[in-house]
């Protein structure tokens, strides 16, 4: 575990926010804390896992990279998912028509499926599990780096479209990984991120219970 300054500011003046279980993985035991800045509000977890302890928590069970390792399950859910990968897509289409693209923590590569199925696009990924990359090029023939975005070492300009689906919050740096993305990126490019939001009714109303806090 290692301590750090606030991401954004660099501020070290923290208030407690919540201290957590994990309650994804079923470990009750394990206590974390979440801590606000005083300075600029950004809310992190301190202390945290280190890059190289960050494995231990994304084991080869974790959801995303099991439930979807395949093609979509039919009935209710498969139409669910069907729909939430297609408003994926339709962000991206709405302003590029076609392009590279970039999807960070891609897990076993399915928006980067339904994205080559889209049109013109070549399709690149990134993920940190080993087994997920490989399962995305086993299953789905797609090219996805194992690890992290800084170890892709992608050339400049790259990147026509770069997306993070439920990724930015989890990252060591963010304002390093943004600033990567920018160099990748190519002029006019386009970004997407999805990330937790704090001030949602549902995260009001669980406080920290809330499953979009994820812990560790």
């Amino acid at each position: 575990m290692e301590s750090v300054s606030c991401n954004l500011c660099g501020g070290n003046k923290t208030k407690l926010l919540y201290t957590l279980a994990d309650f994804y993985l079923d470990r009750p035991d394990l206590r974390v804390q979440l801590k606000q800045c005083c300075t600029c509000g950004l809310v992190y977890q301190d202390p945290r896992p280190t890059v190289a302890e960050i494995g231990q928590h994304y084991p080869d069970d974790y959801e995303p990279y099991t439930n979807l390792n395949k093609e979509l399950p039919s009935g209710l859910l498969g139409r669910a998912i069907q729909y939430g990968l297609q408003k994926r897509v339709n962000y991206i289409t709405r302003y590029k028509a076609q392009g590279r693209l970039l999807d960070i923590g891609c897990s076993t590569g399915i928006f980067l499926m339904m994205m080559r199925r889209a049109g013109q696009w070549q399709v690149n990924g990134v993920e940190i599990n080993a087994r997920a990359a490989q399962l995305a090029k086993e299953q789905r023939g797609l090219d996805v780096f194992p690890g992290r975005l800084e170890e892709a070492a992608f050339a400049d300009q790259s990147f026509d479209a770069v997306t993070m689906w439920d990724v930015l919050e989890h990252v060591h740096d963010p304002l390093a990984t943004l600033t990567e993305i920018h160099r990748i990126l190519k002029p006019g490019g386009l970004v997407l991120a999805r990330v937790p939001n704090l001030a949602s009714w549902d995260a009001r109303l669980f406080q920290r219970y809330w499953a979009g806090l994820d812990a560790p």
